[in-house]
């Protein structure tokens, strides 16, 4: 082990990780990576829930007979007010 960590001295290498390291860092990449990607399949999956990128439905309530009979009334008794000169 000395022998390994005098030759990178002397080769100037001393400031490269080792094998090891980059297994290391490979490992914590892979796991922000599968964190990442499972926060983005819990919004996608929220997205879907909630209808969105969806075309909005812009149809008027439905109204019972009643009310729709009271506003017809309505409009037909604004027309027919006499207009004042």
């Amino acid at each position: 082990m000395r022998f390994k960590l005098w030759l990178r001295k002397f080769l100037g290498t001393d400031d490269v990780p080792s094998l090891t390291m980059f297994k290391a860092m490979e490992l914590k990449q892979k796991e922000r990576h599968d964190e990442l990607f499972g926060i983005l399949m819990r919004v996608e999956q929220r997205m879907i829930i909630e209808h969105v990128g969806q075309k909005r439905d812009f149809a008027a309530p439905v109204m019972d007979w009643e009310q729709a009979q009271a506003m017809m009334l309505q409009r037909l008794e604004e027309e027919n007010e006499p207009k004042e000169k």
